[in-house]
This record gives structure tokens, C-alpha cells and sequence, in this order.
């Protein structure tokens, strides 16, 4: 490619660089980014951890009363017992929490206050709903980069605000709040740094990160949480930590792409400069004017107008709409389900964990070396179908229920186009037509995908 011959934004961002320094600090950022993500997803886990408890028998005489969870026996005679509610407050045993001690704990929701915890869980959840559509639509309209800030500023609010909760009420809001920040406070970045970063090495660079830092962050929260030993440390810790995110302003660079498509080039030329700096480049004032005649020449009306309804206009694009966020639901669901069903198996729950979350490397390697050879829609379908055997096989997960629907979940994946070596659409012209041709039973393993066209996300690797 001729030094001054830029045809668009990937050819600019093969002039400047793709994959040197300025790619590592990214990186390095992102890195970041899956520890806070880490601690603050699971920190939940650990804040509503229920220990082991019985009714505290302690008024009355020992010999005549058997403690149960939420009751007490009291003996009348060898046969006859009377069986009464627990209103003596609880003992617990902190021998399997490694005298952690929980909020659970701390207030007391256990038996008839059972509920309160599992209520902040839930409007977690229904948080980062609500929080990824909106946030989703702030990030098209101020940019990827302040939405990323705004996340995880709502992470630190929100997990803040938990500390100070003595009451369901507060607990439930402070949960609501700190769950709309959950996936956008990591989605953002990632989008950024996959925009910046050379094709070729997108699977490794972030499959990396994620496998490292994130399973390294994963195993470290329990005993983070035994180290400083009680919630409302740790979520200090925890909030406190997602303020070093407002630095990103000075480093990370908006999306260039986003920035063109609203007509602000000349602030996309300002981060490719920054970027060739830094990555030891020059900029050719030529190269800079192909890039200003590429925006006039592509941005319109038509492209400004598009929104996530238009995903739903046409059948084909429609069809896949659905199904990628039906297969979200279902991965969010059962994955959370494993992640809190740590009580469950009669070992500590921190130990548990703590090898639950070691998986998530060697998961990130396997990916890493058979991504690029199955295709996405093999390995999609099929994961969820193996994690249907070994939870059968090594977790009781309450009946069948999560495994029929990891089943639906990879049947569901079948009738994903392959994105394998080919050609990503851009516009939502170009979503409809993609993959409208591919059979269901197509995998790129068995020749389902284009081996000529070796453009990934719009790219052709051949310039580089």
C-alpha cells in the first residue's frame, strides 16, 4: 500500500500502526478494565453469601432444645417435642467463609428475611438490562469513550451507595444502580481497543486478556474478601477502585469510526495522529486529506439514521437479532446460575470458586486455538452443549430446567451465519444480506467458510 493511499479508516489505521505501542497500552487498559469488571460482577456473590446458620439456643436450657435453621425442638418429655419459630437471632459457622462475614449475615436475611438478598440480586440483573439498552444508545450518540466512564462511574456509585444499606429498600436500589453499569463498563472498551488493534491479532490480543486477567481477578475475590474480612470492605475496595477509570480520558482515544460516521473528522484525524506519535509514525498531510475525502464521501443522511429498530425491519437480519439475544439471555442465565450455586456442594464456597473461575484460562486458550479453525458458530453451538454434559456429570444445578436451556441455546446458534474469513456487514443493508444463502448445518470446518475473502471486521488483512 502506498504510503500516501488511504482509501479508509482500516488503511489509516495500518499507516499509523496497528499493532505497536500504542496497541499495547491498549491492551494494557483492557486488562484493567477485566479486573474491575471481575470484582465488580462477583464482589455481589460474596456480598450475599449465606454461611451456615442455626437459631441461637443460647436462653434456653440445653438439654431440652435442638436448634434447626429458622425453628427450635423443645423437648417436653423423651416422645413429645414442640417445634418454634426462631426469634433468638441465628449463630453462624464461618468455618467454610474463613471468618468472612456478609452482609447476609451481618443483617440477619435468613429464614423469613431470605428474600431481601436474593431481591438485590435480581434488580442487579434487571439494572444491567435497563442499563446496556440506555447506555447503548448513549454510547451512538456521545461516543464509546465517555459511555465507557459513565459505566463504570455508575459501578462505583452503585457500589458505594450498597455500603450504606441497612434496609432492603437501599440494598435493592444500590444493586438497581450498580447493575446498569454491568457489561457496558466492559463492552465499551473492548469495542475500542477490537477497533484499534490489527486484525490478525484481535482473537489473540483479547482472548489473552480476558483469559489472564480476568481468571486471575475471578480467583482473587474470595480471597480478597477473606483478606480484608467483611462486605462492606471489600466493597469499598471495590468502588474505589473504578475511579482510575476516569484516567482513561488521557490515553484512550474515542472511536475513530463512530467519530467519522457523525461527521467529527477532524477530531478521528487528532486520535490517528496521537496514535502515530506514540507509535513512532508520521502522518503525511496527503494521507490526512484522503481520510477528510473518504468522510465526505461516505457519510450521509441514510447511515445517520439507523438504530437498533432497524435490526427488526427485515426478516433475515430480524431473525438473527433474535437469536443473538435470546443465546445472551441463556449464556447470562446459567452462567450466573453456576457462579451462585457454590453453596451448594458441601466444600467451602471460596474454594469452589476459586477452581470454577481457573477454568476460565485454559477456556480463553482453547478458543484462542481453535476459534480460527472451527469457526464461531461450531464452537458457540457446541460449547453449550458440553456444558450441558459436565454439569450433569459434576453440578446438580436444581433439575433440568438450565440444561434444556443450554440445549435450545446451540440449536439456536445453528441458524447463525458463519463470520469465519468473512467480509463483516457495516450497514443494515449489509446485515440482511449476510449469510442469507448459509445452511443451518454449514460449519467453516467443513468448507462453510470463504477462504478467499480473509477480511476480518471490514478489513482486508492483505494490506498489512
Amino acid at each position: 500500500m502506498p504510503d500516501t493511499e488511504v482509501k479508509g479508516i482500516d488503511d489509516m489505521l495500518a499507516y499509523v500502526g496497528d499493532f505497536s505501542r500504542y496497541q499495547l497500552i491498549l491492551i494494557c487498559l483492557f486488562s484493567v478494565i477485566n479486573v474491575l469488571s471481575a470484582f465488580h460482577y462477583f464482589g455481589q456473590t460474596f456480598t450475599s453469601l449465606v454461611p451456615e446458620y442455626l437459631c441461637n439456643t443460647t436462653e434456653y436450657n440445653q438439654r431440652n432444645v435442638i436448634a434447626l435453621e429458622c425453628s427450635i425442638k423443645l423437648w417436653e418429655n423423651d416422645t413429645v417435642y414442640v417445634e418454634e419459630r426462631c426469634t433468638t437471632g441465628w449463630t453462624y459457622n464461618n468455618s467454610n467463609t474463613h471468618g468472612y462475614t456478609s452482609l447476609t449475615q451481618e443483617l440477619n436475611w435468613v429464614c423469613s428475611d431470605d428474600w431481601k438478598p436474593v431481591l438485590g440480586q435480581s434488580v442487579f440483573f434487571l439494572g444491567s438490562v435497563i442499563g446496556g439498552i440506555v447506555l447503548g444508545v448513549l454510547a451512538d450518540n456521545v461516543g464509546r469513550l465517555h459511555v465507557l466512564v459513565i459505566a463504570n462511574m455508575l459501578a462505583f456509585c452503585g457500589n458505594a451507595a450498597t455500603t450504606l444499606s441497612s434496609n432492603a429498600t437501599t440494598f435493592a436500589l444500590s444493586r438497581f444502580l450498580a447493575g446498569c453499569a454491568t457489561d457496558t463498563n466492559f463492552v465499551m472498551m473492548y469495542i475500542i481497543v477490537m477497533e484499534y488493534l490489527r486484525p490478525s491479532m484481535i482473537t489473540f490480543g483479547l482472548n489473552i486478556c480476558i483469559g489472564v486477567f480476568y481468571s486471575i481477578s475471578c480467583m482473587s475475590v474470595p480471597w480478597v474478601a477473606v483478606w480484608v474480612g467483611n462486605w462492606k470492605t471489600l466493597l469499598i475496595i471495590v468502588s474505589g477502585a473504578h475511579l482510575i477509570v476516569l484516567l482513561f480520558y488521557l490515553i484512550v482515544p474515542e472511536s475513530a469510526q463512530w467519530l467519522i460516521s457523525k461527521g467529527r473528522t477532524e477530531e478521528a484525524i487528532v486520535c490517528f495522529q496521537r496514535i502515530a506519535r506514540i507509535n513512532g509514525r508520521t502522518i503525511k498531510p496527503k494521507a490526512i486529506e484522503s481520510l477528510r475525502q473518504y468522510s465526505l464521501e461516505n457519510i450521509n443522511c441514510k447511515h445517520q439514521q439507523e438504530n437498533f429498530f432497524g435490526l427488526l425491519k427485515t426478516p433475515n437480519l430480524r431473525r438473527k437479532t433474535i437469536i443473538l439475544i435470546y443465546k445472551s439471555m441463556v449464556l447470562t442465565l446459567c452462567y450466573d446460575a453456576i457462579s451462585k450455586n457454590i453453596n451448594s456442594t458441601g466444600m467451602s464456597p471460596f474454594i469452589v470458586f476459586t477452581i470454577s473461575s481457573a477454568t476460565i484460562l485454559p477456556a480463553c486458550l482453547f478458543i484462542l486455538a481453535v476459534q480460527d479453525k472451527v469457526g464461531r458458530k461450531a464452537l458457540a453451538s457446541g460449547s453449550l452443549v458440553v456444558v450441558v454434559q459436565l454439569a450433569e456429570i459434576f453440578l446438580d444445578l436444581q433439575g433440568y430446567f438450565p440444561g434444556l436451556l443450554m440445549i435450545s441455546g446451540a440449536v439456536a446458534c445453528l441458524f447463525l451465519p458463519e463470520t469465519l474469513n468473512q467480509v463483516l456487514p457495516v450497514t443494515l443493508q449489509d446485515g440482511e444480506a449476510f449469510g442469507e444463502h448459509e445452511k443451518t448445518w454449514q460449519f467453516a470446518l467443513c468448507g462453510g467458510g470463504n477462504s478467499e475473502s480473509t477480511t476480518i471486521l471490514h478489513r482486508n488483512a492483505n494490506d498489512h
